[in-house]
């Protein structure tokens, strides 16, 4: 099940096992790649600011670097609603 989760900095993050990266993928919502590296994705996470899929050690070099900004919360919530209700008609909250 996909996990919602904050990082330090305050952006959002969804934690995404195997068989919620399946679903999606049949969906046609997110490819079995990672966006940054291009590396094949087993687990992965979706960061709505960046809308992008990333592998676990992306997704922990980004974090570690990232910066949040108050202006670029809007973009991350239409992102947000957009993934949260693929993941409510997939079911994979």
């Amino acid at each position: 099940m996909a996990k919602r989760i904050k990082i330090p900095c305050g952006w959002t993050a969804y934690k995404l096992e195997q068989n919620d990266l399946i679903k999606l993928q049949a969906a046609q919502c997110l490819g079995n790649v990672c966006d940054s590296c291009i590396n094949h994705l087993i687990e992965g996470y979706y960061v709505p600011i960046l809308n992008r899929v990333i592998c676990m050690s992306c997704f922990i070099d980004w974090s570690k670097n990232s910066h949040y900004y108050s202006e670029d919360q809007k973009f991350e919530q239409e992102n947000i609603k957009w993934f949260e209700s693929w993941g409510m008609y997939l079911h994979l909250f």
